[in-house]
């Protein structure tokens, strides 16, 4: 599999996209391959399996969503847990959005651009505080896809109305 070509790649950096949805299976498979005092990959416990060796110099990086707003996600239990180094990351900022928005649809007027930022980043205000009116921030992916409408001619009144709208009704 191109997963075993990729372990014994010198150097390789594979992206453990979306880890918390991945099969159980997947998670015991990874374990030795993640562990520093083991690093190999054995698909079949019978004794005749061949055993894959990572190579020492392949580092791994995984994504993860955690939190109850995520649907069809699995917890990483403690050992998993240990064979990482968690980092969080928090929402880009307003300027962040806009420069990102910015290099992304250069077509789209700033004052657009600027709205986009700010509504996402309102928004991720809102959920901080302990009486929030909402119950979830919109994502990177969401301003991404407010600017897509936009770029494909709908006004910025149509862009929130198809793509954020929905997720507030209601509440």
């Amino acid at each position: 599999s191109k997963f075993a070509q990729a372990v014994q790649t010198p150097y390789a950096v594979i992206l453990l996209d979306e880890f918390t949805r991945a099969h159980p299976e997947a998670h015991n498979i990874l374990m030795p391959v993640l562990d520093e005092g083991q690093r190999f990959m054995q698909l079949d416990e019978d004794d005749n399996q061949i055993i894959i060796e990572v190579h020492p110099t392949v580092s791994f990086i995984a994504t993860a969503n955690i939190g109850t707003a995520y649907t069809a996600t699995r917890t990483i239990d403690r050992a998993m847990k240990d064979r990482f180094e968690i980092v969080e990351m928090e929402y880009l900022t307003f300027d962040q959005d806009y420069t990102l928005l910015k290099q992304k649809f250069p077509k789209i007027p700033d004052e657009i651009l600027k709205s986009i930022a700010n509504v996402a980043n309102e928004t991720r205000k809102e959920i901080l505080k302990d009486d929030s009116l909402i119950d979830d921030a919109l994502s990177t992916r969401a301003v991404h896809k407010i600017a897509e409408i936009v770029s494909d001619g709908f006004n910025i009144m149509e862009a929130y109305s198809i793509r954020v709208i929905p997720l507030y009704e209601g509440g």
